[in-house]
């Protein structure tokens, strides 16, 4: 009991302070425990891709000549994954090569780079609020179950969120402060930095738009073209500058992005439900209460606008665009909760209602911190694509020559891609999705870096692909008889390891079956 009378009154001088070390806190514990990467996109673009230039290599082809003469630009932007390779560089030259050890440091970054959004969060709320609505909405950003664990991912979706509400902390003080027509610099500030989240993930340009329109509607039409005029002068500096640094051209990928996306609308993503995000933004935040939030968020727009409009017609875009991915909206969900705590704050202050079924609302409360806290301490801990990670860090401990590694999944017919930055090395992977005789012809293409062959004449081609070292076996789905085929080319096939999902990872393909976890299976062909 006397240790909580020190911590409260902490709390009560530094409430501040108190929130960023409780989010630190749980932030560290994912950075340690939370391994693994959740999406193709936070390993294989934003690590795979910018690792490999580290190792002498170009996996997906993003330099010019790599793909020969007429290759043509990435759709993805060179910056996040840039920065990543400094990283890797930089660990590498003072002697960190493990995989694990390297993540570890980049997750810890991120970690700490996240507290920002708490930080700016928090005055942002109080800003248009007061300390005690501050203090809610620095706390549900501090420990809501997905931040911590979606904070050290390598998401620009989540990467591109601090920078952003770092910037519209300028345009709140510009509000609150400016008197002077002509004090432009909070909106070049402003715009400066949240340029540099659109060039993190492009879509932050609706933000930019919308904060525009907001400052236009308030008659700061100074502001809006300051505002304006720093965003492209950032946005032109990285992106372009970056574009025109490797290809010659500036905004060659964004255009390059932009174009794929209109051609590829109708091809990925959730192309049915035209609501989702307005089920998934109440949902992830744990109703009831994230319906209460959600709900908060729509009132008071006017007194709101800088920060509600251009939230709004980000939702809208990934509403109406048919390509829509559950990631996509993560960047703007802190100012969701934002908004959300104020609106709804003030919602219960002057309802009849909940004044006259206090003890209901308490229990909503109490749901939602009970729920809240059980999924944050399984996500802090999560190990996320566990089996497909440590299938490759096999390779790296392992004292012997490894030259190529054939993942073999036939039992599924699909192409397992799997995340050989884990081993350590630019190995040569094939992946034999359905086995065919020797006889039969050679439908070996390249996917990615990952060669794709239906028979084992790509061994036989003057391709620098020799005959494997190892083999992965994908699922049990046939094993035995998977494996006694495979002995009809390899004598000497040998098992050497059993490599199973985490927990989560488990649980997690139980309640959906579409998520791919899988158990591997690696065996060693006793051929060199």
């Amino acid at each position: 009991m006397n240790m909580l009378v020190p911590i409260s009154n902490y709390w009560r001088k530094f409430p501040l302070r108190s929130i960023l070390i409780l989010a630190l806190f749980f932030r560290l514990l994912s950075a340690i425990f939370s391994q693994g990467y959740g999406m193709h996109d936070d390993h294989f673009i934003a690590i795979e891709e910018p690792w490999s230039w580290t190792q002498g290599v170009d996996y997906n082809g993003w330099l010019p000549g790599t793909k020969g003469p007429d290759a043509e630009p990435s759709i993805y932007s060179f910056f996040y994954p840039g920065i990543n390779y400094l990283l890797f560089e930089g660990m590498q030259s003072i002697g960190i090569d493990n995989p694990k050890t390297e993540m570890f440091f980049i997750r810890l970054i991120l970690a700490l780079f996240s507290l920002l959004t708490v930080f700016y969060g928090y005055k942002i709320t109080e800003s248009f609020a007061n300390k005690k609505i501050a203090q809610i909405s620095g706390i549900l950003l501090a420990v809501l179950w997905f931040m911590p664990f979606f904070s050290v991912r390598n998401l620009v979706e989540v990467i591109a969120t601090p920078i952003l509400l770092a910037g519209m902390s300028q345009i709140v003080k510009a509000r609150d402060v400016v008197s002077k027509k002509h004090n432009f610099l909070p909106y070049l500030i402003s715009g400066l930095i949240i340029g540099i989240a659109v060039s993190l993930r492009y879509q932050v340009a609706i933000i930019v738009l919308g904060i525009t329109i907001a400052l236009l509607f308030n008659k700061k039409v100074f502001g809006a073209l300051i505002f304006g005029t720093g965003s492209l002068i950032s946005f032109a500096l990285i992106q372009g500058g970056l574009d025109y640094l490797v290809w010659g051209k500036p905004f060659e990928v964004f255009i390059k992005y932009v174009e794929y996306n209109i051609e590829h609308k109708n091809h990925y993503g959730n192309q049915d439900n035209f609501l989702m995000y307005f089920q998934l933004l109440p949902g992830i935040l744990i109703p009831p209460v994230g319906a209460f939030l959600f709900f908060g968020f729509f009132l008071k727009i006017k007194k709101h606008l800088l920060i509600f409009l251009p939230v709004a017609l980000f939702i809208f875009f990934h509403t109406v665009f048919p390509n829509r991915q559950e990631r996509f909206i993560l960047t703007i969900v802190p100012m969701v909760v934002i908004l959300g705590v104020i609106g709804w704050s003030s919602f219960v202050e002057k309802s009849k209602f909940w004044k006259k079924f206090p003890r209901l609302l308490k229990g909503a409360y109490v749901f939602f911190w009970v729920v809240n806290t059980m999924l944050l301490l399984i996500t802090c801990f999560t190990y996320s694509k566990k089996s497909r990670v440590e299938a490759m860090h096999y390779f790296y401990s392992l004292d012997e020559k490894v030259q190529t590694i054939l993942v073999e999944d036939t039992g599924r017919k699909r192409i397992m891609m799997l995340p050989v930055f884990y081993s350590g090395k630019a190995r040569n992977v094939v992946a034999m999705p359905k086995f065919e005789n020797e006889d039969n012809v050679d439908y070996s293409t390249v996917w990615s870096y990952i060669n794709v062959a239906n028979s084992f004449k790509i061994f036989e081609q003057d391709n620098g692909i020799e005959y494997p070292d190892y083999i992965v076996f994908v699922e049990d789905i046939n094993l035995d008889e998977r494996v006694d085929k495979m002995k009809e080319f390899f004598p000497n096939l040998q098992f050497e390891k059993y490599i199973e999902p985490s927990f989560s990872d488990k649980v997690i393909k139980w309640l959906n079956p579409r998520n791919k976890n899988e158990d591997f299976y690696i065996y060693k062909t006793g051929i060199h």
